[in-house]
């Protein structure tokens, strides 16, 4: 009779968390690709992850990125926490941001669309941001 090995737990918890991890990936380098972020860039080291393999910090600050975030994407962190694209070159408004929002920078951008109402977002403690009017 043959037997079917098993995978140990936590070899199972580590694929678990490969896959989160490359669903969030692939939302970074979309937004990477999106706002200019030269090809050089090692995308890897702009994010922190949580214990579920969840992107929980995304710092792409200070990088001259350009140009408007892409309707629905940043939203699409579901897990995100601390958002920081301050100090760019962005436009446009930012439609929506993740529900678990604590820490959104934006500030030192010419953005000059629609900003999210930061009062509708319970976990929210600060928004920094600057707006052309």
């Amino acid at each position: 009779m043959a037997t079917i090995e098993m995978p140990e737990e936590d070899e199972v918890k580590d694929r678990e968390l490969v896959e989160i991890h490359a669903k969030d990936r692939e939302l970074v380098e979309k937004l990477a690709s999106a706002l200019d972020l030269p090809v050089t860039f090692d995308v890897s080291q702009c994010y922190e992850l949580d214990e579920r393999g969840h992107i929980a910090s995304l710092e792409l600050s200070s990088l001259k990125l350009k140009g408007d975030l892409p309707y629905g994407l940043i939203e699409e962190f579901a897990h995100l926490e601390l958002l920081d694209l301050g100090w760019n070159a962005l436009t446009g408004g930012v439609q929506e941001l993740p529900v678990k929002s604590r820490v959104v920078y934006l500030d030192h951008n010419p953005l000059g669309g629609e900003l999210p109402t930061p009062f509708k977002m319970r976990h929210l403690r600060v928004f920094w941001a600057h707006v052309r009017l």
